[in-house]
């Protein structure tokens, strides 16, 4: 059986709303294993934090104004 490394992390900012919630999925291990979520901006940033969200993939913060 193939080991999963579920210490592998990372987001993909989809969009964020007038109202200032951030869509964005969320992948672990695998790009095929992902969710779909929706949290406020500073709910978002803690939400990568604890989940030690690859710093890279924040990078794509920079296009939310």
């Amino acid at each position: 059986m193939t080991q999963v490394n579920t210490n592998k992390r990372w987001v993909q900012v989809l969009s964020e709303t007038a109202n200032g919630f951030i869509e964005f999925k969320f992948f672990v291990a695998d790009a095929d294993l992902c969710v779909e979520l929706i949290l406020p901006k500073t709910a978002f940033k803690e939400f990568c934090d604890m989940n030690n969200v690859a710093k890279e993939s924040l990078a794509s913060l920079t296009r939310i104004k």
